[in-house]
């Protein structure tokens, strides 16, 4: 399922508006880095993406907002008459016109979900579609036909959001179907890992009491009842081996922590505070949370133990909607993401000396997100979007010949689900998604 619109679905005046700005955009330092991207395995699609999401970026700064996603063109099709047009050089000179708007070389249909994931890995893929891809700008010809100079054609940016949908394809063809794990709950779940092949889950039962169920390694518990009166959906974490800190909000709207220590669960403690949604956990040490709420005034506030004592509640500002998601990659990192009031997915993190500012990362949430991360710079988020469905979105920003990644669009990854998914990872290459389901039990999709 694509999150990219047809660009011959775009009416002519909206695909001349699209145009002109590219033509703004397309400086000759723009052109130039396309011979500098690597068009073979993996990193065709991975180099593509962050030149697309550029493109991108500079688009919603200028007045470009609703082109993002930017449109993808189907090379079965003609190529709209607004884009018959290539960027000049900036010093003067010419580059040649396109030479044939209809080359009609549809997709092979090996590369058409579900065949493609015959695949073995991405770079075998990215490696077979390089050809075919090849053979486009070569059909088209002109200035799109050339390597040195292929992205001063407009049409070229589309043309690639049609490639980078393959590689979706191809990466959610690693997610499983989704399991029904039974229960009766009632808010969204919570889940954390404290080993490789370990998962503990958490969510309101109708009692408003929270239940935990786990997996060992081999078979799925029943449901724990570990009482409490809570409201909305916990919030779970683990900083070493078999332990495990969750935290809830209570009936009078205060924080409440509740652990494992390896062999017992502690009581409820009160930590304070006035939040109106469900809090969220992250740890980048042994003995270090960070806690994070969504205050009365709308503000997201962050809380932290520090292995000795519990800070006071620190106001990180935004404007945000129900419960935040926080996830740590790395020492001294954490990724805080929240729903904006526009129903977008907002992103701030912690980069060890200071906050960011709020990154829009759009999508258009129906309740709050969820993050996990399976290796530093990787970030995997969840959410329930408007058809019910649990939508993701991810990124790798690790560099790789000198470029760093860039976030995937929205893909859906199907189901029919109520309040907010949890997410987790216990190793490199696996995450975990739980979420709640219309009939109020509790279901779990993985990818590996």
């Amino acid at each position: 399922m694509s999150h990219r619109p047809n660009l011959n679905s775009l009416s002519p005046s909206a695909r001349m508006t699209l145009v002109n700005l590219m033509l703004t955009y397309l400086t000759d330092a723009v052109v130039n880095q396309h011979p500098l991207l690597t068009h073979s395995g993996d990193h065709l699609f991975k180099h593509h993406r962050t030149y697309i999401a550029d493109l991108e970026n500079w688009l919603a700064a200028h007045g470009g907002d609703q082109f993002v996603p930017l449109a993808q063109w189907d090379s079965a099709t003609p190529i709209p008459p607004e884009f018959n047009v290539v960027r000049q050089p900036d010093g003067g000179g010419t580059r040649p016109p396109l030479q044939n708007l209809n080359p009609n070389m549809p997709k092979p249909a090996r590369f058409a979900s579900p065949a493609v994931c015959s695949f073995s890995d991405a770079d075998a893929l990215g490696d077979d579609v390089s050809g075919w891809h090849g053979g486009v700008h070569g059909a088209v010809g002109g200035t799109f036909g050339d390597f040195a100079t292929a992205s001063a054609a407009p049409i070229f940016w589309p043309w690639h959001g049609f490639v980078d949908e393959i590689y979706d394809d191809y990466l959610r063809c690693r997610w499983s179907g989704w399991e029904d794990l039974g229960g009766v709950i009632t808010s969204g779940p919570a889940v954390a890992s404290w080993d490789v092949n370990r998962l503990d889950c958490f969510a309101r039962g109708t009692n408003a009491r929270m239940y935990h169920k786990w997996w060992n390694g081999s078979s799925w518990s029943g449901w724990e009842d570990l009482g409490g009166l809570i409201i909305d959906r916990p919030a779970a974490v683990s900083w070493g081996p078999n332990r495990i800190d969750t935290f809830v909000r209570g009936l009078n709207n205060h924080m409440y922590h509740k652990w494992w220590n390896g062999s017992s669960w502690s009581g409820w403690e009160d930590l304070g505070g006035v939040i109106v949604a469900g809090p969220a956990v992250a740890s980048w040490a042994a003995n270090r949370l960070d806690c994070f709420a969504t205050g009365t005034n709308n503000h997201m506030y962050h809380k932290w133990w520090n292995g000795s004592s519990w800070s006071g509640w620190e106001d990180l500002g935004g404007v945000i909607i129900g419960s935040p998601a926080a996830v740590s990659w790395g020492a001294n990192r954490i990724d805080c993401f929240v729903t904006g009031t526009n129903n977008r997915m907002y992103h701030k993190w912690w980069n060890g000396s200071s906050w960011s500012g709020w990154e829009d990362l759009r999508g258009t949430l129906t309740a709050g997100p969820a993050a996990a991360s399976w290796a530093p710079n990787r970030l995997d988020c969840f959410s329930k979007g408007p058809d019910n469905a649990t939508w993701y979105k991810w990124v790798d920003f690790t560099v790789e010949h000198g470029i760093p990644g860039s976030w995937s669009g929205w893909h859906s990854l199907g189901g029919v689900i109520d309040d907010e998914p949890a997410a987790v990872s216990w190793g490199p290459e696996r995450i975990d998604c739980f979420v709640r389901g219309m009939d109020n039990h509790m279901y779990h999709k993985w990818w590996s």
